[in-house]
């Protein structure tokens, strides 16, 4: 039984490594492992360590991306995002540095070996979040079957397997490791406050912060860690005594320094707020959506966290009603902040992303509820539920990656129309396809046949064709900006999910026309927030007018005085269109 944890980690890691090997770093897809939101994490290493500056807009070419990670202020750059991933990686991005020098690959801190070094990387810190969690669960004297079933159905049955192997750059897999590591920490220093477990409370406290501000909630779960309202108050008043308070405050200096200090070399200030002109609205939650929403709901898209949750706090209320309370305002205050987030959904995702950092407190609900078990009924029901939600779980990733999951446009009649579809005719199926569950607002329906144009670039209204009546609009190389509604936030109902379905008659006999219907939404002074778009790509004979019947779902919005642009655009060949209805709705 000594060997049992190396051997289950050494198979955990060889899954992972083939899985990630398989799936992303292969030829087609290793020279983007970094992506997204992740290359607003990383970038700071090649800026500080081949680069020696700040200026982003010079690496823009190596990843498209970077543009929408940093923003400006005063002729200044600022990347959006902290820097404690960056410190995570830095190990890995030092030896794919070295490699690449001794093999010849370019030193440009985003060639193959850059990009392989993150992957590992984000391999080490997931492996390294499940061994705390083992840790942390051996504290709570749990069998070993409960322990490894736990980890593993947390593991497989969740987005912590696709964000540690898929999209390794990204902050979570990092910030699980650090939450693990700080509990474990603040449960060793309960039970033995000796110095050495109270500087890696420092440590991983100011590490996971650096790596995702909002992971400070990890404070919030020092009464349920420490067990009674006794062993809270002692451990609090260890904390903050004089000497230990010292220590916590000079390791803490140390890592929020670095911070300061890149903002200092960005922008010329120790203190900056890199998030520009996004916020909490706290008056506006999304409490609801962001646990059963379709569209990225935690219970929805990962229901083994209903089981952990529901279950784990029904064990602790029977057992210790002060672990109960301290679990359940945990949970509920940390939903309802994130829920205010003006993207409440955050992008792009694999189901919602951004539990993921606490996923060990999940797995000790979890652990806890499987042991409370007694009725081997009861208890195979459990485990047989779990199983299949791990199986649920590698189906929808499946479906994920290969574009049948929408990646932010799901809604409940998508959702079940591909329920465990995995056959390849239903790739991209959403991409450009109309939902049949929408919900209208009456009020808010637009339409323009181009007879009486009111909605500017009239050099775009032609004669030459019509669909009805006699004008029509079109989009060329040089007129890439079709007539455009503009639509004050103040008029949608913004604390919906807001979709908008097109009913678009086209024609064209350019079978290279890039054209796009685009939806974009600004701040009233201009500075672009988000946009949605569709191609308008001709599925019949390109020389007949075509009725394009689509939904999309609206980008984000931050303030009732954002504005909202609904428009066509080309760079490239040219498409006429006529009688356009844009309706807007919500999924039911």
């Amino acid at each position: 039984m000594k060997r049992l944890p190396l051997i289950y980690f050494i198979a955990v890691s060889l899954v992972c490594l083939t899985y990630a090997g398989v799936n992303e770093w292969n030829s087609e897809n290793s020279k983007t492992i970094i992506k997204s939101d992740g290359v607003g994490y990383y970038v700071y290493l090649p800026c500080i360590f081949i680069y020696h500056n700040f200026d982003y807009k010079k690496l823009e070419h190596f990843n498209g991306n970077l543009n929408a990670c940093y923003s400006e202020k005063d002729g200044k750059m600022l990347d959006k995002y902290f820097i404690g991933v960056s410190v995570l990686l830095m190990p890995f991005f030092l030896l794919a540095y070295f490699l690449s020098f001794l093999s010849g690959y370019s030193l440009d801190g985003f060639s193959l070996l850059f990009q392989l070094g993150v992957g590992i990387g984000g391999l080490f810190y997931l492996l390294l979040g499940l061994v705390y969690t083992r840790k942390l669960l051996l504290e709570f004297k749990l069998p070993d079957w409960v322990i490894y079933f736990t980890l593993t159905v947390v593991l497989f049955g969740t987005n912590l397997f696709y964000y540690g192997t898929i999209e390794p750059s990204m902050s979570h897999v990092y910030s699980f490791a650090l939450v693990a590591a700080f509990l474990y920490y603040t449960k060793k220093f309960t039970a033995t406050p000796n110095l050495k477990y109270l500087i890696w409370i420092a440590i991983t406290l100011s590490l996971v912060i650096l790596v995702r501000p909002t992971n400070i909630f990890c404070l919030a779960l020092i009464p349920f860690i420490a067990g009674s309202y006794n062993d809270t108050k002692k451990l609090i008043q260890n904390i903050f005594s004089p000497k230990n308070f010292m220590i916590i405050l000079l390791v803490s200096f140390f890592f929020i320094a670095l911070q300061m200090l890149i903002w200092h070399k960005e922008t010329g200030s120790f203190l900056a707020w890199s998030y520009t002109n996004e916020r909490f609205y706290f008056a506006r939650p999304h409490f609801w959506s962001v646990l059963f929403s379709y569209r990225k709901g935690l219970f929805i898209y990962t229901p083994l966290m209903l089981i952990a949750t529901l279950g784990g706090l029904f064990t602790v209320v029977k057992k210790d009603l002060f672990r109960f309370f301290a679990s359940f305002l945990f949970f509920i205050s940390f939903t309802y902040v994130l829920s205010c987030w003006w993207n409440w959904y955050f992008g792009d995702s694999y189901g919602m992303r951004i539990f993921i950092d606490f996923y060990t407190v999940f797995a000790l609900l979890l652990a806890l509820f499987l042991q409370s078990l007694t009725s081997a009924i009861r208890l195979g029901t459990i485990v047989l539920s779990c199983t299949l939600c791990m199986g649920l779980n590698l189906v929808q990733q499946y479906q994920y990656i290969h574009f049948i999951l929408s990646h932010d446009s799901m809604s409940r009649g998508r959702y079940w129309n591909i329920f465990l579809k995995t056959d390849k005719n239903y790739e991209g199926i959403f991409y450009n396809s109309a939902l049949s569950d929408l919900t209208y607002y009456n009020e808010l329906v637009y339409t323009n046949d181009f007879e009486n144009n009111k909605w500017g670039n009239d050099d775009n209204i032609t004669i030459d064709m019509a669909h009805g009546g006699k004008h029509s609009a079109f989009v060329d190389e040089k007129h890439i900006y079709g007539p455009t509604l503009s639509i004050n936030a103040r008029q949608l109902p913004i604390d919906d999910d807001i979709y908008a379905h097109i009913d678009l008659w086209i024609y064209s006999q350019d079978t290279n026309n890039v054209a796009i219907f685009t939806i974009a939404s600004q701040t009233k002074n201009g500075t672009p927030i988000g946009f949605s778009y569709l191609p308008l790509k001709s599925k019949k004979n390109p020389a007949e007018w075509e009725l394009f019947s689509a939904s999309l779902q609206f980008p984000p919005i931050k303030s009732p005085t954002d504005l909202v642009k609904i428009y066509i655009y080309s760079k490239q060949g040219k498409i006429y269109y006529d009688d356009l209805t844009v309706k807007l709705g919500y999924p039911l």
